[in-house]
């Protein structure tokens, strides 16, 4: 009796087990997924986008790289980063930042801020590496020292071969400079930063003076208005004989049309004097 008393207390424990850890209602239930990001993360168009937070962080991608790889190819959440940034080093390319991410950075359209006079300079130069270059010191990658930093503004530093053109039988050596207090570039030859004396010209009967000369502009980053035509040298340079704007292409021809319309870009502001049909180094 004994026995069965035992056996009857262990089955009614053993019962008591299995229903205690078989109601529904005391078995924790969560969710199948941890949603790290806000809604609309990945969307362009939502107040939670994130490309407003890395922005806001000063594009520091460090906490991405923690989730998501070194690589951004996936990582501890093999989500990876680069479904949508397609370019060559993923969202450190340089067009995440300076640019539109989304489309190709061998686009010169897509490498750079669309402030100021940016698709002007690219579409002149041709080659965003090139053209970044001659303004600004182009890192070696994202993090480099200098690169990202807390001033305001980028750093402009212009050693480009154009804009630092000698002339004058090289007594004018230009240091050219960029205003961050009035947003403008000084002493440079691609805006009138030149002087050309009649004593080196084959042509020295259309000079009225020593010299023919440049204005020695300084257009306003961010205002067209400032570099028209006629702003960086006269229409026709001081120093020059004096003749009607619309005549520049019966000496100029190739470069403007008869109305005075340049015609030809790679012919205007490329450190030449082309005249008469002749290209010579500026001198």
């Amino acid at each position: 009796m004994l026995i069965n008393n035992k056996i009857i207390l262990v089955l009614s424990f053993a019962f008591l087990l299995v229903y205690a850890c078989t109601d529904q209602k005391d078995i924790p239930v969560g969710p199948n997924t941890v949603d790290v990001h806000a809604v609309g993360w990945a969307d362009k168009t939502s107040d939670n986008f994130h490309g407003d937070d890395i922005a806001a962080a000063n594009y520091d991608m460090q906490s991405c790289q923690q989730c998501h790889g070194a690589n951004y190819a996936g990582g501890l959440v093999e989500s990876s980063c680069l479904t949508c940034h397609t370019q060559q080093n993923g969202p450190e390319a340089c067009n995440t930042c300076h640019g539109t991410f989304a489309a190709s950075a061998s686009d010169i359209t897509n490498s750079a801020p669309e402030s100021g006079a940016h698709d002007l300079h690219l579409e002149y130069f041709g080659d965003p590496v090139v053209s970044c270059a001659g303004c600004h010191a182009i890192p070696e990658t994202l993090n480099a020292v200098g690169h990202i930093d807390t001033a305001t503004g980028a750093e402009v530093i212009i050693t480009d071969t154009l804009a630092t053109l000698t002339t004058d039988a090289g007594q004018l050596i230009l240091q050219p400079a960029y205003n961050q207090t009035t947003n403008s570039c000084q002493n440079i030859y691609c805006h009138g930063g030149w002087k050309l004396p009649k004593s080196g010209s084959e042509l020295s009967s259309f000079y009225t003076t020593d010299y023919m000369e440049g204005n020695f502009a300084s257009p306003v980053w961010n205002d067209a208005g400032t570099a028209t035509c006629g702003s960086c040298h006269g229409l026709p340079p001081k120093g020059h004989r004096e003749v009607e704007p619309t005549s520049c292409g019966t000496c100029h021809n190739g470069v403007v049309d008869a109305e005075g319309k340049i015609i030809d870009a790679t012919k205007h502001i490329n450190g030449k004097v082309n005249v008469f049909g002749n290209e010579y180094d500026m001198f």
